[in-house]
């Protein structure tokens, strides 16, 4: 009997609000699709909406991902 090893994705969101401006709010998203990969990529969004699309994107991705085999 042959195992599948645990797939695991990391994504990372600091969120913080800027004490100036008009766009205060602020987040930096670090993501992995696969956390035995030490590569990973940061994006930065100025808007909520911004941020729900950056997690949309990554969960898709993670989804779509080929397993490890």
């Amino acid at each position: 009997m042959t195992t599948q090893p645990d797939r695991t994705g990391i994504l990372i969101v600091r969120v913080w609000m800027e004490p100036h401006g008009l766009k205060r709010f602020r987040a930096r998203v670090t993501q992995t699709l696969d956390s035995m990969n030490r590569k990973h990529s940061m994006a930065s969004a100025s808007s909520p909406e911004e941020l729900y699309a950056a997690v949309r994107n990554w969960v898709e991705s993670f989804c779509d991902s080929t397993p490890p085999s």
